[in-house]
């Protein structure tokens, strides 16, 4: 029973929390506060987009590069091709991520 009655109280204490200002205040508060520059943001979106372009070049230039004469080979390239692809997702997401935090910056 005594359970019960801490799940309570800590559920009242969470329910009684101010809530932020969701109205025309907090909206200039934030555009007003110190925040991180821009300008890092938009060079790291820059480089993860290159970055992941440099992968799918070079997940396409794989097989160019790399002869296929056996099953085992073929399986090599393959895997070789994935791990770029892999790596060209990885960093389109970095960017992904980093242009939505730039924007809430």
């Amino acid at each position: 029973m005594r359970f019960a009655s801490i799940y309570s109280e800590s559920f009242m204490a969470i329910m009684e929390m101010p809530v932020r200002d969701q109205g025309k205040n907090a909206a200039a508060a934030a555009n007003s506060a110190p925040g991180l520059p821009v300008a890092p943001f938009q060079a790291a979106i820059g480089i993860a987009i290159m970055l992941g372009l440099v992968c799918l070049v070079c997940a396409a230039a794989t097989g160019v590069f790399f002869s296929q004469n056996s099953v085992r080979n073929w399986q090599q390239v393959q895997d070789w091709r994935i791990e770029w692809l892999l790596g060209s997702v990885a960093f389109f997401l970095l960017g992904l991520c980093l242009q939505g935090w730039r924007n809430q910056a």
